[in-house]
């Protein structure tokens, strides 16, 4: 039985580092890509509960809607698929010298597969720019926009 105290205490002793190792090491760009990354997954798998979890309660976006009104759009439109794949690419991470804010700029890639046995399609390709605020020590989106490319 003096192992068990032994083990108990080794894994504290990983617990304790791994939590210093990310207080100290891990960057805010980071933790905004893990963020992204996380939204993608749940909007794939459609896990509305989490996703929620990410959008700060005073959303908004280009297009009118509001923190309840985006997730009913996400989800009548991924119940609409049996597949939906989010590629991103070309994702840029900017935060502010307060550390309070943050734009992510990407182009994502939306291919999908109807629920009534259609073949995979593209639904779009879009630039986006996302604006986070750290809220209770986690980024939460705040805004959306999807700005337009202007040809000089």
């Amino acid at each position: 039985m003096k192992w068990l105290p032994r083990i108990v205490g080794l894994l504290l002793l990983a617990l304790i580092g791994w939590w210093a190792w990310q207080k100290l090491t891990v960057t805010d760009e980071q933790r905004i890509r893990r963020t992204v990354g996380a939204m993608q997954r749940a909007v794939e798998k459609m896990n509305f509960l989490s996703l929620d979890s990410y959008i700060a309660g005073d959303y908004h976006d280009d297009r009118g809607l509001d923190k309840s009104s985006l997730l009913a759009a996400v989800r009548v439109t991924r119940l609409q698929y049996s597949t939906f794949l989010v590629f991103l690419s070309d994702t840029t991470v900017a935060v502010d010298p307060d550390r309070q804010n943050a734009t992510v700029v990407f182009i994502a890639k939306v291919l999908a597969t109807p629920r009534d046995g259609g073949a995979e399609s593209e639904l779009f390709t879009e630039r986006f720019r996302l604006t986070f605020r750290k809220l209770d020590n986690a980024w939460k989106l705040t805004s959306t926009e999807v700005p337009k490319l202007k040809f000089e």
